[in-house]
């Protein structure tokens, strides 16, 4: 039987048993036993945000927790395609991106170089990361129901690595009343570039009205590039080339009985990533990103009454094509190992990788409303990669493989996990949680660099026990506040014998100890919510160089700890105007002397403070038409990357960015005109070198154009 079969097999043994584990749990209060009590049918209700953070239906205003919410209606109306466009909006969230899918994010200055992510990504029910720093799917944004951002460690109810925090990417659901649809485009001429554009398309068929339909998406789109090949001659070699196709399939079986399957398939092609200095690059070989992703997430849900059981299967299949040139840095050397000069001018190193990971998750959770709100469950997750670095060389070939290692990883994970809620008073819930989490890891790897021919084979077990703890008090339905201390884990891993470092780091931890408070006054006019933290991350996963060595090995290096504040503010003051804002800082810092920092070291990519700021206005102007003009502001601090064992010390200036559009709403009809980064920022992502990339991260110019969207 296949793995997946496997799954579907448990998934069935498991509904069986925890119908039977219900009965056993006395009914909570039935005030609010709606089917699908663990599920957002809406993004709104009644003009509140629902979310889904505690992995049921809850008014955002209720949750004690730091979540921003964007709704599908806000990620529209910014025009935004992926998560890189929303960025500082979020309090304490940034990328990184050197290319689409090319990307690191920290949240709340949690953020690393090394070992596996610091925050958990997941699409509908299913985690997507796929335990690599820089690639995972990059979901692109057109027809999502919801984005929910979960700032803080999340360890109880969410694994794979959420550390910093959790994003978690909620598609829309098909509409079993109507048939509908719509579609968008948009083209831009970029700035030094080419021309941007995208189209996007949505279909939305009941197949049996109220109880099975589907809904399909699909979207092509060219980043237009903006950098030139010094080396080739040719002009906008980034441009990146994106195709997404997802469908969505549901189905109310019974009244009580839900299934849905969601499917997605995504490819990209990039010849060049946006490495260059002043919009050119001398690369003398085309960094090519070439990643594809191919996932399906079923979900079967029923409410049991005084509870509701849910299961989420999840498979997931990532192939990536990479190119990196190390030309600079090899080809001086060559003429030591017998190549005539002249012969290599270029040398590469090709990556390929190939990963699948198979999921499932079972949890039972108590009807929404009693005094009493619990939520129970097991998890368990297989990872299987292999990957192949091969160095390629130009024009002509050496005797040896320079680099040639292929590693065959594998990762068999499992955890159990609860979380209790107490409504001690109409006003105070005291909520405790735990997840205890287990993994066995296993690292086969070959070494035929410069002719030798070395296996080495690393195994180890890592588990963590990982609570949450949270007391809130409710002022009125409108105002509330809470205090919550929770526990963030991170698996170690193991470094190639070619680095000459440990064959295994250990597992980093940290925890975080929190204060906030969120408001509502004027008929939901006016909404504030803020927190302070303070983080104390230990054992650090960093990376270290020995003296005269020439690649490095991944160690645990040090502490981190330090304070942050966040908030975020909205306003509605008149009819059609509303404003928002946030502002984030962190003074997060490296706490003694290591080989790879000094105290008072940021940490890596984090940016410290970081506001934003948005004006959206719409009136009406003649019968159902309505004219709309929008602001987005985005300011990002400086930052810095810094490994003192590599004598690297890479200052990063911060960015302001500034998005504009005007158009008419017909109804069915939409046009407008836009520009995203008006005032051409062009300050570096990351200023190079720094590591194997020899030029800076460039910042995507100033785009001007023209959308259009259209429904029915």
């Amino acid at each position: 039987m296949t793995r997946g079969g496997e799954f579907l097999s448990r998934m069935r043994s498991r509904l069986l048993l925890g119908a039977a584990a219900a009965m056993l749990f006395p009914a909570a209060a039935q005030a609010q036993q709606a089917s699908g009590a663990d599920r957002a049918d809406a993004a709104t209700s009644d003009g509140d945000i629902i979310v889904t953070a505690q992995k049921r239906s809850e008014r955002l205003l209720d949750v004690p927790l730091a979540i921003t919410a964007i709704t599908g209606d806000e990620i529209a109306r910014r025009g935004a395609a992926s998560l890189q466009d929303l960025q500082y909006s979020v309090p304490g969230l940034s990328l990184v991106e050197q290319g689409p899918g090319q990307e690191r994010i920290q949240i709340r200055g949690v953020a690393n170089s090394n070992g596996l992510p610091t925050f958990g990504q997941y699409l509908d029910e299913m985690p997507i990361s796929i335990d690599d720093q820089t690639q995972a799917l990059n979901p692109r944004l057109y027809d999502m129901k919801q984005i929910e951002v979960l700032r803080g460690p999340q360890g109880t109810l969410y694994g794979e690595g959420s550390m910093g925090g959790t994003i978690r990417y909620l598609t829309a659901d098909p509409d079993l009343k109507r048939v509908g649809g719509d579609m968008e485009g948009q083209v831009g001429s970029v700035t030094d570039g080419g021309t941007a554009w995208r189209v996007n398309g949505v279909i939305n068929l009941p197949l049996i009205t109220d109880r099975v339909g589907v809904r399909l998406v699909a979207g092509y789109e060219n980043t237009g590039g903006w950098i030139d090949s010094t080396v080739t001659g040719k002009k906008d070699v980034n441009a990146a080339r994106i195709f997404t196709v997802r469908g969505k399939f549901l189905a109310e079986i019974t009244d009580t009985l839900q299934l849905s399957v969601l499917g997605l398939h995504q490819d990209q092609t990039q010849d060049y990533q946006n490495f260059g200095i002043g919009r050119k690059t001398t690369a003398r070989v085309a960094e090519k990103n070439n990643p594809n992703y191919d996932l399906m997430n079923a979900v079967v849900h029923w409410d049991l009454g005084g509870a509701a059981l849910t299961n989420s299967f999840g498979y997931q299949n990532a192939h990536n094509d990479t190119m990196t040139d190390l030309s600079a840095t090899y080809v001086p050397l060559l003429g030591l190992f017998g190549a005539p000069a002249g012969s290599i001018t270029s040398v590469g190193l090709s990556s390929i990788s190939d990963i699948d990971v198979v999921s499932d998750e079972l949890r039972l959770s108590s009807a929404s409303g009693g005094s009493l709100n619990w939520t129970v469950g097991l998890y368990g997750r297989q990872l299987d990669r292999t990957g192949t670095s091969k160095s390629v060389t130009a024009p002509g070939s050496m005797a040896f493989d320079l680099i040639n290692v292929t590693a065959i990883f594998k990762s068999k994970a499992w955890a159990t996990f609860g979380e209790l809620s107490w409504k001690a008073t109409d006003e105070l819930t005291l909520t405790g949680g735990l997840r205890y989490f287990h993994e066995t890891r296993t690292l086969t790897s070959v070494n035929r660099g410069f002719g030798a021919n070395t296996t080495a084979l690393n195994s180890g077990d890592f588990s963590s026990v990982n609570p949450r703890f949270n007391i809130s008090y409710n002022f009125s339905p409108t105002s509330m506040v809470y205090v919550s201390a929770a526990k963030g884990f991170r698996s170690g891993g193991f470094n190639l014998p070619a680095t000459g470092g440990p064959g295994t780091y250990d597992p980093d931890k940290l925890w975080t100890y929190e204060l906030g408070s969120k408001h509502q006054w004027f008929d939901r006019r006016l909404t504030l919510e803020g927190a302070v933290y303070y983080t104390d991350w230990k054992n650090v996963q960093s990376s270290f160089v020995p003296t005269g060595a020439a690649i490095g090995y991944i160690t645990n290096g040090g502490n981190v700890h330090g304070w942050g504040a966040e908030a975020s503010l909205s306003a509605s003051p008149a009819t059609g105007l509303t404003l928002a804002a946030t502002y984030g800082w962190n003074n997060l810092a490296y706490q003694g002397n290591t080989a790879e920092h000094a105290p008072g070291d940021p940490v890596d990519y984090a940016v410290r403070e970081s506001w934003s700021g948005s004006i959206d206005y719409r009136h009406p102007i003649s019968g159902d038409a309505q004219g709309f003009a929008r602001l987005d502001y985005q300011h990002a601090g400086k930052s810095a990357l810094i490994n003192r064992s590599q004598a690297v010390n890479v200052a990063i200036g911060s960015r302001d960015l500034l998005n504009a559009q005007i158009g008419v709403d017909f109804g069915k009809f939409e046009l407008a005109v836009f520009a995203s980064n008006l005032t051409d920022e062009n300050t570096p992502i990351i200023p190079g070198p720094f590591g194997s990339i020899r030029q800076n991260i460039e910042q995507q110019p100033r785009i001007v154009g023209v959308k259009f969207k259209a429904g029915f």
